[in-house]
């Protein structure tokens, strides 16, 4: 197995809406169906393996730059629920809004999860490194390191 992250950016256009959705696919990485013509997927990020996920992936959503405008004197209560459902194939994204104006522009999401394959490792030695190897160069560095000097002795 090895890790695939996906992490991208929903942008609401004129202010935001009171409420909607969105689908995103994961294969290919894209904006599948919305609400609202206007949305947009932005920001789009994948770090890793391409493939299916092995499993229902973790997944994090949440608004970014959004205001809250309230009338003078208006004590109101003012909520915007954000939820997403997952699956192996697909993140929904749906947020809506009780009272009042709120604006939101976007909503940020991140999945991450293991997909079938081979781990890739980042570019490193061609040589196979031994244990021993490090703990021999740790060694090696500290006998010809610099010594201290001795501390000097008070007169009795």
């Amino acid at each position: 197995m090895t890790l695939r992250i996906l992490s991208g950016m929903v942008f609401i256009p004129s202010g935001g809406t009171r409420s909607g959705s969105v689908e995103i696919s994961f294969e290919p990485f894209a904006l599948t169906s919305s609400s609202n013509s206007v949305f947009e997927l932005r920001k789009r990020r994948q770090v890793g393996a391409r493939g299916r996920f092995a499993a229902t992936p973790a997944s994090i959503v949440a608004p970014r730059q959004f205001g809250i405008l309230t009338i003078l004197g208006d004590g109101g209560y003012y909520r915007i629920n954000v939820d997403d459902r997952v699956t192996r194939d697909s993140i929904t994204i749906r947020w809506k809004r009780r009272g009042g104006r709120v604006d939101q522009e976007e909503i940020g999401f991140m999945v991450v999860g293991d997909v079938p394959g081979p781990a890739t490792l980042p570019p490193g030695p061609t040589t196979p490194v031994r244990p021993t190897d490090k703990l021999t160069s740790i060694g090696a560095r500290r006998k010809g390191a610099r010594k201290r000097p001795a501390a000097k002795k008070k007169p009795a």
